[in-house]
C-alpha cells in the first residue's frame, strides 16, 4: 500500500497509511519514514515520530530535514482531500516545489482596516478565520501570514491576540504559542 505524493525538486514522498509516509531527499538514496498523528487540538497531522535507516545520520542530515514543510504540505493535501494519511491514498497526482521554497499559497489580504479609529469586529472575525485555516495547516500560522501579509510578525501577533479575546478564536493549545 503507497502512493507517491510528489516530486520536491528531486525528492519524494510515499504514503504507506497509518499516518506513516516515507521522504526521500534528494542525492539520496534511502527513505526517512516519518510518522504524522492526527492531533483533535490543533486539529490536523503533527509529526510524533522520525526514522533514519541504513545510514550513518550526521547532524547535517537532522537539520536538512524539512520537518515543518512535509507536516504543512501534508495538512493542505489532506484538507483539499487530495491525500488520505490514515489509508496512504491520493485521489490525484499531487506535485509541489522544493522543500526550502515551501510555503502556504491560498492565503488572502487581510481584510481592509478603518483608516482611522480602532478596527472593528467585523476586521478581528476575518482575521480569526483566517488564522484558524492557517493553524491547520502549517506549524508557524503567524509567520506564514505575516510574509503573505508582508507585515511584522508582532503585527499579526497582535491581531490574532485581539480576536482571540473578543472570541474569534479558542484558547491556545498548553504549551504552544498564539
Amino acid at each position: 500500500m503507497g502512493a507517491t505524493v510528489g516530486g520536491m525538486g528531486n525528492a519524494k514522498l510515499n504514503l504507506e497509511g497509518g499516518g506513516s509516509v516515507a521522504y526521500t531527499p534528494a542525492d539520496q538514496r534511502y527513505a526517512i519514514r516519518i510518522h504524522l498523528e492526527w492531533k483533535p487540538t490543533p486539529g490536523r497531522w503533527v509529526v510524533d515520530e522520525v526514522l533514519f535507516r541504513n545510514f550513518r545520520v550526521t547532524a547535517s542530515d537532522l537539520r536538512d530535514l524539512p520537518i515543518g514543510q512535509i507536516e504543512t504540505w501534508l495538512n493542505v493535501m489532506a484538507q483539499q482531500g487530495l491525500i488520505d494519511l490514515s489509508k496512504g491514498e491520493q485521489t490525484d497526482t499531487v506535485d509541489f516545489g522544493d522543500p526550502a521554497e515551501g510555503r502556504i499559497s491560498w492565503i488572502p489580504q487581510p481584510p481592509p482596516a478603518p483608516v482611522e479609529g480602532a478596527k472593528g469586529d467585523a476586521f478581528y472575525r476575518r482575521i480569526g478565520e483566517i488564522y484558524a485555516k492557517a493553524a491547520l495547516a502549517s506549524p508557524r500560522p503567524a509567520a506564514e501570514l505575516a510574509d503573505a501579509w508582508d507585515v511584522p510578525l508582532s503585527t499579526v501577533h497582535r491581531w490574532v491576540r485581539v480576536a482571540r479575546r473578543r472570541g474569534h478564536l479558542p484558547p491556545t493549545e498548553k504549551g504552544r504559542k498564539a
